[in-house]
């Protein structure tokens, strides 16, 4: 992910990244984003199980829609 950085020049103070395994969130730490999240969509509820402290994604959500909708300041 980081190799990419200064070709697309993403800003990963200020990125999230999503996903549905361990490996997604271990990606996003290593990476150096904002925060990582875990959806319990796709292999997320069978992967939420092997979460360790250091893969530990700062928040869980159901649905990739439910972590968009924070995201996005639109969450109820």
């Amino acid at each position: 992910m980081s190799d990419g950085k200064p070709a697309i020049f993403l800003d990963l103070d200020a990125s999230y990244m999503v996903g549905d395994k361990v490996s997604d969130i271990e990606c996003g730490w290593n990476a150096g984003v904002k925060c990582s999240v875990l959806v319990r969509t796709g292999y997320g509820r069978e992967h939420e199980s092997q979460l360790g402290e250091a893969t530990k994604p700062l928040a869980i959500f159901e649905t990739l829609n439910d972590f968009a909708d924070l995201a996005l300041g639109q969450a109820e």
